[in-house]
């Protein structure tokens, strides 16, 4: 039971790490920031 809430929380913490790629992805296509800052 413990390991099934660990591997939900993993999993949500997965989709809110590519989400936020996602937008430092959009941010420096926009030229808002630089790929070598979106790479950091």
């Amino acid at each position: 039971m413990i390991s099934s809430i660990i591997r939900t929380m993993i999993t949500e913490f997965n989709n809110d790490v590519d989400k936020l790629s996602n937008d430092l992805t959009a941010q420096s296509r926009n030229h808002v920031i630089t790929p070598r800052e979106a790479n950091r």
